[in-house]
């Protein structure tokens, strides 16, 4: 099933994204998503999604729009990474 309707929304199912994302990965016509955007689309699986962000600082609400996002050119923005928390795991 390529959507689940779902309280009137439509959503991709995660595994016909990542037959898109593997699918479009080996395609060669013109029309394909260049190299770079299917490298992109693969950091949003196995959760990168989560620690990636668009280019104006925009989250992702789950791979699915990550996905998309990276196949339409969609450049990621720098993600910095909260500090580590203190040794002993304390709070200051």
């Amino acid at each position: 099933m390529l959507f689940h309707h779902n309280g009137g929304r439509a959503k991709l199912g995660l595994a016909t994204a990542l037959a898109l994302v593997a699918g479009l990965a080996g395609a060669t016509s013109a029309t394909a998503a260049p190299g770079d955007n299917v490298t992109n689309a693969r950091k949003c699986l196995r959760g990168g999604w989560q620690s990636l962000q668009t280019s104006t600082g925009r989250p992702f609400g789950g791979p699915i729009s990550c996905v998309i996002y990276a196949l339409r050119g969609g450049i990621f923005g720098v993600v910095v990474s909260p500090p580590p928390p203190p040794p002993g795991g304390g709070t200051l």
